[in-house]
């Protein structure tokens, strides 16, 4: 598929009807997307997927326009000009549209460099714990191109091997109540109620299982593991967004210099590494501007947003390279590269039980939702009684508002994990208001 992206980038370039233009932009991404299941530690299915995607930006007697296709062959490149011309036209113009400058490529923007390693596990088990019986990962490889008129080259980037992992129903492509269209794995995999049953049988034969649903009470201290507090960060992080923020759609849009964070020492960052815990990072965003750890959180207190150029422009600032496309996606859009929480101060697991003494302690997602402000989360873990995890829960219910929950963390743990698009450790929220 290489060779087909090169010859429609050509061909685009030599179009007839862009030679008056006066500049124009053109971004091509190739995606390989596969996936594998496991349950009770044997591979029950895998399937691949490969797509095309290419964007044509263009700026034409001073308006800009765009145009877009999904798996286009050569022949669909006339379609594409032609919308992308047809847009410049019907456009009122946009005084704050631009093309981000390029800086000269450097020998570390090869697609070849950088070791991934792309193979599946054997065991369903090496990241879990006796609660999980069944997992899927899923690996995304995303090959990008970007040409400009107004440049003597184009630029072909190797963008990140990304190894995904998935407990339940609930992963970073929005399965199940994520809000996206429901995958079809559930139904190869005969359905996920009889997941839910069979996992619910293996539950009652350990010791001192609680079979009913377990609603926390006010005031109960609340004990987030790394995965499901990295669940609630990836569901949030387009609050982040900035064009989120200026329609108001985010409820942080008045929170700007305000505290949303209980404890003071928590910062949140956008950081396409996620730490360092991807082994090869993407080298541009969908504007060829390079990523950046951006600081979106300081000691508790919202610092900033996520920008692309257009909106950075509005507001005298650089991009912070957050123009994006999910898989599967025909637009690109602000996105954050992977939200990670750290603390100035940590403490250890066993201090974080001892400092809750009664409560509950959420180790692992069935559901996690976010409508609006408002959670809504069904897990598993353990009722904790006087700082020791006593009785194991088979079905946890939380709703309450995020950012009533946020006020209430009063300590974090030194386990950080990468789940979901996120990187946090254990959480510990006290005297939570339900």
């Amino acid at each position: 598929m290489n060779q087909l992206a090169n010859q429609i980038i050509d061909k685009i370039r030599k179009h007839r009807k862009l030679v008056a233009v006066e500049d124009f932009e053109i971004a091509a991404q190739e995606q390989s997307y596969t996936k594998k299941s496991y349950a009770l530690g044997q591979s029950v299915g895998q399937s691949q997927d490969h797509s095309l995607w290419v964007q044509l930006r263009i700026w034409h007697r001073r308006r800009p326009g765009v145009g877009v296709i999904m798996g286009m062959g050569s022949q669909d490149v006339d379609t594409l000009v032609d919308s992308a011309v047809l847009s410049a036209d019907l456009s009122t113009g946009d005084p704050y549209f631009r093309f981000p400058l390029w800086k000269s490529k450097p020998s570390s923007l090869d697609a070849t460099s950088g070791n991934v390693d792309t193979d599946f596990p054997e065991s369903s088990f090496e990241r879990t714990d006796s609660f999980v019986t069944r997992e899927r990962y899923e690996n995304l490889s995303t090959m990008t191109w970007l040409s400009r008129k107004s440049e003597s080259q184009s630029w072909n980037f190797g963008s990140s091997n990304r190894r995904y992992s998935c407990y339940w129903n609930f992963d970073q492509k929005g399965v199940g109540d994520l809000g996206f269209e429901q995958s079809n794995e559930w139904q190869d995999l005969n359905g996920l109620n009889q997941e839910l049953t069979e996992t619910l049988d293996w539950l009652r034969c350990t010791e001192g299982v609680d079979s009913d649903s377990v609603i926390p009470r006010h005031g109960d201290s609340i004990l987030f593991s790394p995965s499901v507090m990295c669940g609630l960060l990836s569901r949030i992080s387009p609050w982040f967004c900035a064009d989120q923020v200026t329609s108001l759609q985010s409820p942080l849009a008045n929170f700007k210099g305000k505290r949303i964070f209980g404890a003071s020492e928590i910062d949140i960052f956008d950081d396409i590494t996620l730490g360092e815990k991807r082994t090869l990072k993407a080298l541009c965003d969908l504007e060829g501007v390079a990523p950046q750890v951006t600081p979106l959180v300081r000691g508790g207190v919202v610092e900033s947003f996520l920008y692309d150029s257009q909106l950075a422009a509005k507001e005298n600032r650089p991009s912070t390279a957050n123009l994006n496309r999910r898989y599967g996606e025909l637009a690109a859009s602000i996105q954050p590269n992977g939200l990670c929480l750290r603390s100035k101060s940590s403490c250890s697991q066993s201090l974080l039980l001892g400092a809750m003494k009664n409560g509950v302690w959420v180790k692992r997602l069935r559901h996690l939702n976010v409508i609006n402000d408002s959670l809504r989360l069904s897990g598993f873990g353990h009722r904790v009684v006087g700082g020791i995890a006593s009785k194991n829960l088979s079905e946890i219910l939380i709703n309450i508002k995020v950012i009533d929950l946020l006020a209430r963390i009063v300590a974090v743990g030194e386990d950080s994990e990468d789940w979901a698009e996120a990187l946090s450790p254990s959480i510990l929220f006290d005297r939570v208001p339900f």
